[in-house]
């Protein structure tokens, strides 16, 4: 489902759409880009100037549990959607 701009009105109040899906989708996935590499600088000090093993190995399980729980919410969100229709 695409969604256009057009005029979408809430609770007697008129707001205007101002960005297409793609857009909004790019820019939540720029901000979680962002995020990712603040949560890796400052809260686990990684940095990219030295080279550990121990990082490398905190940034692979931290990019597996990632994608486990990314790939396990697209599941059950298929599922759900499978039960609706």
């Amino acid at each position: 489902m695409v969604l256009c701009d057009r005029l979408h009105s809430c609770a007697g109040t008129n707001r205007w759409r101002f960005c297409h899906v793609c857009h909004d989708t790019a820019i939540v996935f720029g901000l979680a880009l962002l995020q990712m590499i603040v949560h890796f600088r400052f809260f686990l000090h990684i940095s990219l100037g030295r080279s550990s093993r121990d990082d490398l190995q905190l940034i692979l399980f931290s990019t597996l549990i990632v994608v486990l729980m990314v790939s396990g919410t697209i599941v059950i969100l298929m599922n759900l959607n499978e039960r609706m229709m």
